[in-house]
């Protein structure tokens, strides 16, 4: 139920430099997949991962027919002198 504290663990695992890669299903009725009421709009987890420590995060949603794809990077910090 806490997507954003769920993503900050995420997070926590993906090492330097790595990437975060989410596909989920469109927020609108299509042909497969479940029901509108379960499904995330890309907009909302956007701005939810942005929220957790990843940086440039971008969507596509014209790569799969019924899906959208989100890439976020975890781009190192530098220290603070």
């Amino acid at each position: 139920p806490d997507r954003i504290s769920f993503m900050s663990k995420v997070h926590q695992g993906v090492r330097e430099d790595g990437q975060l890669v989410i596909m989920d299903w469109l927020g609108q009725q299509t042909e497969h997949g479940p029901p509108v009421s379960e499904r995330i709009p890309a907009l909302s987890a956007m701005d939810e991962i942005d929220k957790t420590g990843f940086h440039d995060v971008a969507t596509r949603s014209n790569l799969l027919p019924e899906m959208w794809i989100m890439v976020a990077q975890n781009v190192p910090q530098d220290p603070v002198p």
